[in-house]
């Protein structure tokens, strides 16, 4: 099957919220259960007892309010989780008498039909969790409006954290004003989707005593869990030693293949060495990409050690085989939740980065897609609600749901979560705080019990600061980038799966993406970075 084809059918596959101690914040959040079998309805009527009884003040807005007043919003939702239907978001309207009306989108087509509400006048007072926005745009247009003063007078808990970690500006667009909330979570903590995960029973039992620590040690290990019966099912021939699939691809493994540069979004890097040094760059035009990935990539697929439907295995399809068969040997971070059996999924630890100063960590902030229109009349109340978001117990509810109900706290301090959990934030951005008890304590002894992120990685790794680029930039880096992701994204496939060669085909590629103007593309991230980092 030729490589176009998989692609097709590969995105046809694919398309398939304590408040903290600040002087005007009196109520508390009271979602503690007894366990995780706690009756759910006695426990809500309880919860709406215990945390309507106290009111909640932020410079004239009083939790609950009065009156009840509703909003329209829009939000997008993955793998089902619908707000509207969310116990999370039914407890904060209980707790603050605001409820919404949504307009529930799948993640895929949320800007699409967030473009069409606005050019037929039909957006809602905000948007939630709706990271892949333009939001700068719509900002410069009138259709958000900026929120850096309600956050002074109306969101304490959110005003102290951007002070503390001086954040303002991290929070801004080019042009200053904030019209997006991102989330805040621990700064230094791994980008979750880059870190890689080894079966650690496989490794010792093809006598392999410490992790690799470079990609020929990476190999070697790989080769093993092919060429042995490392599962133990009797099935020399089931194991794929490293999984890789349409969301969570090769891409992902620049982090690990690849050394002298510094990660700012998937395909572009500020270069350490060569002759791109402090620059940014799209890294698949350099030689780096050649000698140090490329050329791995290709071997190790054709050598059978890179799962061979990685082209056309959706995200849930992977999970699906994982939880059925202990056959993957090494798979992404963010996978590690599902694509292991319950019984096999300790068996995996964290990859410890091959060289330190360049594996991708957050600076703490990520866009969540928060931004209130010029048709809500009361933005007081919206910034204030979801300023609840960013206190410890407003930020623990949004990102792991109800303690007793959602999760339980184990005696190590981590947590577990309980089956059929629900919170608000999963699948795409979230406006609220993570803690140090969710990014570093993660998972608990059930899964993770290995999990060395906030530890380890942070030795490995430093955050490049929020860049942001003009209304203009944006637009164009958005025209320039659909055009050269997908053409070098096709190259890369036809050049894995072996339907060309890479020696009969680099100087065209190479020439051909500065045809298509990836020069500009580089120049319009720089101008973002410089201006991140003035000299």
């Amino acid at each position: 099957m030729k490589i176009k084809k998989l692609i097709a059918i590969g995105l046809v596959l694919s398309m398939l919220l304590s408040l903290s101690a600040c002087a005007n914040t009196q109520t508390q959040f009271e979602t503690s259960g007894t366990s995780a079998e706690t009756e759910k309805s006695s426990e809500q009527s309880g919860q709406q007892e215990e945390t309507s009884s106290v009111a909640e003040e932020a410079k004239g807005v009083v939790f609950p309010l009065e009156e009840p007043v509703t909003f329209t919003m829009m939000n997008n939702y993955f793998n089902d989780e619908k707000l509207a239907d969310n116990p999370i978001m039914e407890l904060l309207s209980e707790m603050t008498n605001v409820s919404f009306e949504h307009i529930e989108v799948l993640r895929a087509d949320s800007v699409e039909k967030a473009n069409l509400l606005v050019n037929g006048d039909e957006y809602p007072d905000c948007f939630f969790k709706v990271p892949d926005l333009d939001f700068a745009s719509l900002g410069e247009d009138g259709i958000v409006i900026p929120l850096e003063d309600l956050i002074r007078e109306y969101a304490p808990n959110l005003t102290a954290l951007l002070d503390e970690m001086d954040g303002w500006d991290d929070f801004a667009s080019a042009d200053g004003h904030i019209y997006v909330l991102s989330s805040v979570g621990v700064p230094g903590t791994a980008v979750g989707s880059s870190v890689l995960w080894y079966n650690k029973t496989w490794m010792e039992k093809v006598g392999i005593t410490a992790e690799p620590t470079n990609m020929d040690e990476l190999y070697t290990m790989l080769k093993a869990f092919k060429e042995n019966d490392v599962n133990g099912n009797g099935d020399p021939n089931d194991e794929i030693p490293l999984h890789l699939n349409m969301s969570h691809g090769w891409k992902n493994m620049q982090a690990y293949m690849v050394d002298g540069l510094h990660w700012y979004k998937t395909y572009m890097a500020l270069m350490d060495e060569g002759e791109h040094a402090g620059k940014m760059v799209f890294y698949p035009r350099t030689e780096e990409f050649k000698e140090n990935m490329l050329k791995y990539l290709i071997q190790w697929y054709q050598e059978g050690l890179i799962d061979q439907n990685m082209f056309t295995q959706t995200y849930e399809q992977s999970t699906s085989i994982g939880q059925t068969s202990n056959i993957y040997g090494m798979f992404w971070n963010t996978l590690a939740y599902q694509a292991a059996p319950e019984a096999n999924i300790t068996e995996y630890y964290s990859l410890t980065p091959f060289e330190k100063g360049y594996f991708p960590l957050t600076n703490g902030f990520s866009k969540a897609g928060f931004a209130i229109t010029d048709k809500c009349e009361n933005p007081e109340i919206l910034i204030a609600w979801v300023d609840q978001l960013y206190s410890d117990e407003g930020g623990n509810l949004a990102s792991m749901g109800r303690e007793g109900i959602d999760y339980v706290v184990n005696a190590d301090g981590s947590y577990t979560a309980t089956e059929g959990y629900r919170r608000i934030h999963g699948g795409c951005g979230t406006p609220c705080k993570f803690t140090s008890f969710y990014s570093n304590k993660d998972r608990g002894e059930a899964t993770y019990q290995n999990y060395e992120l906030g530890g380890k990685m942070a030795e490995y790794g430093a955050p490049l600061p929020t860049i942001t680029n003009t209304q203009d930039e944006t637009k164009r880096i958005n025209d320039l980038t659909s055009n050269i992701q997908a053409y070098m994204e096709n190259y890369v496939a036809e050049l894995i799966v072996g339907e060309i060669t890479l020696e009969d085909t680099w100087e065209d590629f190479q020439t051909t993406l500065i045809e298509m103007g990836v020069e500009e593309l580089e120049s319009l991230y720089q101008a973002g970075y410089d201006r991140a980092n003035p000299k």
